[in-house]
């Protein structure tokens, strides 16, 4: 093999080593973009479910709410009907008293003649 021959195999290995770094460096770096790629699917994925148990528990939040201002409701329609019979009690009360006023009333008023 001549000088020449020698320094173009040399340079054909050469050629040969840098296009299989080249190629490895190609796939490293298609499995680093797929590993990246990969990751940001992951992370919107776990974004979208975090968005949906945000979503539940706001409306679980909304239930909640909706639920306590029906009990305030059912709270403040007891106390009204509470008020009502006291009321109506307390007027059946005086009813009485005025009619037991009148009856010692008719007792200590003197017949007339």
């Amino acid at each position: 093999m001549t000088d020449d021959e020698a320094r173009r195999a040399e340079l054909n290995q050469r050629e040969k080593r840098m296009a299989q770094r080249e190629a490895g460096f190609d796939i490293r770096q298609r499995d680093a973009d797929q590993r990246d790629i990969d990751a940001e699917q992951r992370d919107s994925v776990a974004d979208m479910r975090d968005h949906a148990a945000g979503e539940r528990e706001r409306a679980a939040d909304r239930r909640e709410r909706a639920a306590d201002e029906r009990e305030r409701a059912a709270d403040e329609r007891e106390r009204a009907a509470d008020h009502r019979e006291r009321t109506a009690d307390q007027r059946e009360a005086d009813l009485s008293q005025r009619e037991i006023d009148n009856e010692l009333a008719e007792w200590d008023t003197p017949p007339r003649s």
